[in-house]
């Protein structure tokens, strides 16, 4: 049985706050969010720099028979994505991922990714699908694309091009708040 209280976020770099002070990430600012509407949730960030959606298979069931989670926020596959890992593989991981958090009682939602088009835009396109698919037929929540209108510039993405800067994380916390609030609220 879910404690109500746990929010469980797996995720990449993205979510790691990679580059910048952890008080900084989208998770610690929704964290910040959570506390002034007085929700009475705690986000425990167990995101990894590098993550692919397979080491997350590896950790997830200690994480959730550790915390309990009423929830579990996935954001992951852009890694898998570099890698050239195929759509199917990654689709099959994240079905993976979500069936176990909702076997063990806690709602899912789902942050969808892109990938660049290096691997043609079949790739791309497949990459990207996967995730409203998934999030029919597992019915969990997805959020589109949390990095629009982020990663086409320049000032929000740090210098490596890939990761967003302290400035475009009050933004991903934007995007994601109204996807997340109906569902704190029904927890």
């Amino acid at each position: 049985m879910p404690h109500n209280k746990n929010i469980l976020v797996m995720g990449d770099s993205i979510s790691a706050a990679y580059g910048l002070a952890i008080a900084d990430g989208w998770v610690q600012l929704t964290q910040q969010k959570i506390n002034q509407q007085t929700y009475p949730f705690s986000l425990i960030n167990q995101s990894v720099n590098g993550e692919t959606t397979y080491a997350s298979l590896t950790r997830i069931n200690s994480l959730l028979q550790k915390h309990h989670p009423a929830l579990v926020i996935i954001e992951l596959g852009a890694n898998d994505g570099l890698n050239g890992v195929p759509p199917e593989v990654i689709k099959d991981n994240l079905r993976e991922l979500i069936s176990r958090s909702q076997s063990a009682g806690a709602n899912v939602l789902l942050l969808a990714m892109q990938t660049s088009h290096c691997y043609g835009d079949a790739y791309h396109d497949e990459f990207y699908r996967n995730y409203s698919a998934l999030a029919k037929e597992m019915t969990c929540t997805y959020i589109p694309d949390i990095l629009q209108g982020i990663s086409t510039k320049e000032n929000l993405l740090q210098q490596d091009g890939l990761h967003p800067t302290d400035k475009a994380q009050p933004l991903i916390a934007k995007k994601i708040w109204p996807y997340l609030l109906p569902l704190v609220e029904v927890i």
